[in-house]
């Protein structure tokens, strides 16, 4: 058991640490865990489903009024989707 306090993080903290950093993490109720990256197998799903919400929107069959990512160096940084 580590007798260190814990440090916190609230969500805009975490995105802008996000942000700059070399490596991918995750946040989880204000702590931040390093992830691994991810396999080139992982990438091509992730692709091949993204681009089909994107048909699926283009479209008019998906009804979505506002849905931003941001993929940079394989982080997803923001997902916002409102009805």
């Amino acid at each position: 058991m580590s007798l260190q306090p814990k440090t916190y993080f609230t969500p805009e903290e975490y995105l802008e640490l996000e942000r700059k950093a070399d490596y991918k993490s995750e946040y989880l109720n204000g702590e931040i865990y390093a992830m691994g990256g991810a396999s080139p197998h992982h990438v091509l799903i992730v692709t091949n489903i993204v681009s089909e919400l994107r048909n699926q929107l283009k479209n008019g069959s998906l009804v979505i009024r506002v849905a931003r990512i941001f993929l940079i160096y394989m982080k997803i940084i923001q997902l916002v989707v409102t009805a």
